[in-house]
C-alpha cells in the first residue's frame, strides 16, 4: 500500500496489525495470569496438604499410638452394644472408620522396612548407572525413612515398658494387704504368710480380751476379719485343685 502510495490503505492495515499485536499481547498476558493463578492454586493445595499432615501427626505420636486409639474406640463400641446404647455405638464406629483412614499416613515398621529395601535397591542401581543426582535424592529419602523407623521402634519399646510397668503395678496392687495397729501396711505374697498373720492377730485378740482391753481386741478382730477375707486372693494348693 505504501509502494502504491495508498497511505490510507497502509494506515488501515497498520492499525489492523497493531490491533492484532495488542490482542496477542493481551492473550499472552491473560494466559500468563491464568498460569500464575494455577501455580498459586497448586502451591496453596500443597500447603493445605502439608498442614493436614502436620495436624494428623500432632494427633498421633506414632502408628502404635494410632492403633491404641483404634483399640480403645473398639472397646467403646463393644461396651455401648452390651448396654444396648446403639446410638453411641454408631458414633464410636464412625470414629473407628476415621482413625483407620489415617493408617495410610502411619505405615507399620514392617511396611517401612519393605519400602527401605526397595529404595536401597534403586539407589544401588542408580549408582551402577552413574546417575549420581538421583542417587543423592534416594540417599536422602533412605536417611529420613531410617530415622522414622528408629523413632517408631523406640516408641513401641517405650510403650511396651509402660504396659509392663502398669501390669506390674496392677499385679502388686492386687496383692492382699492389711494395715496393722501401728499404721504399717503389710502385703502378702503367699498363703503361708497370710495364715501366720491371721494366727498372730487371733492370739492378739485373745490377749487383749484377757487383759480386758476390749477396744484393742475389737480393732484386732477387724484386722483378722479382713485377713480371713483375703484368703480368696491367695488360694491354697488344695483349694486350687
Amino acid at each position: 500500500a505504501v509502494s502504491s502510495r495508498d497511505f490510507v490503505g497502509a494506515s488501515s492495515k497498520q492499525a489492523a496489525v497493531t490491533e492484532a499485536k495488542q490482542r496477542l499481547e493481551e492473550a499472552l498476558e491473560m494466559e500468563g495470569l491464568e498460569k500464575d493463578e494455577e501455580n498459586e492454586k497448586d502451591v496453596e493445595a500443597n500447603q493445605n496438604e502439608e498442614n493436614n499432615d502436620k495436624n494428623i501427626e500432632a494427633k498421633f505420636a506414632s502408628r502404635a499410638d494410632l492403633e491404641a486409639q483404634i483399640s480403645a474406640a473398639k472397646k467403646d463400641v463393644d461396651r455401648a452394644i452390651s448396654e444396648k446404647d446403639f446410638q453411641n455405638a454408631s458414633v464410636y464406629q464412625e470414629k473407628i472408620d476415621e482413625l483407620e483412614r489415617y493408617r495410610v499416613q502411619f505405615p507399620t515398621v514392617k511396611e517401612m522396612e519393605t519400602e527401605l529395601s526397595s529404595l536401597e535397591k534403586d539407589m544401588a542401581e542408580t549408582i551402577k548407572n552413574k546417575d549420581f543426582v538421583n542417587a543423592g535424592s534416594l540417599s536422602d529419602k533412605i536417611d529420613k525413612l531410617k530415622a522414622k523407623i528408629n523413632a517408631e521402634l523406640e516408641t513401641e519399646q517405650n510403650e511396651t515398658k509402660e504396659d509392663q510397668s502398669e501390669d506390674a503395678s496392677q499385679e502388686k496392687s492386687s496383692l492382699p494387704s492389711v494395715t496393722t495397729l501401728d499404721g504399717t501396711v503389710v502385703e502378702f505374697t503367699t498363703r503361708a504368710q497370710l495364715e501366720n498373720s491371721i494366727k498372730e492377730h487371733e492370739n492378739g485378740v485373745q490377749d487383749a480380751a484377757s487383759s480386758k482391753d476390749f477396744t484393742k481386741a475389737t480393732q484386732l478382730q477387724t484386722i483378722v476379719d479382713k485377713l480371713v477375707e483375703s484368703r480368696k486372693a491367695l488360694l491354697s494348693l488344695s483349694e486350687l485343685e
